[in-house]
């Protein structure tokens, strides 16, 4: 995203107004005991990329299996699923469990699904 001006200022009047005080109130204790800050005002963006996957033309229908060097991370979903595409979603393998619930775009299968213009942490 930092090599398009007009998404680098949408992202950060984004953060600004909306993920950063959403972050900081949903996770107010980070796990190394400190937190985002009141408004999330030490939450700073380390990797920002768009990804367009398009299996008819390319074969791309995934990123490669990688972790994220994050205290926090989320993928802000652009298309809605059964729109434009089947599928989508972020694998989490914490969450792959045939015990895991079934509802808010959660899954047994470790997959966080998530709407358009929807984040799943």
């Amino acid at each position: 995203m930092e090599d398009v001006p007009l998404l680098r200022s949408w992202l950060r009047c984004l953060l600004a107004t909306t993920l950063q005080p959403l972050l900081a109130a949903c996770f107010q204790r980070l796990a190394d005991g400190t937190s985002l800050g009141l408004r999330g005002e030490r939450l700073r963006v380390h990797d920002a990329f768009i990804v367009r996957y398009d299996a008819d033309t390319d074969m791309s229908v995934s990123l490669p299996e990688h972790s994220d060097t994050s205290l926090v991370s989320f993928t802000l979903s652009l298309n809605s699923a059964g729109t434009s595409f089947r599928g989508g979603g972020t694998w989490f393998r914490a969450l792959q469990s045939e015990e895991a619930p079934h509802h808010d775009g959660f899954h047994a299968s470790g997959v966080v699904d998530a709407d358009a213009g929807d984040a799943a942490p």
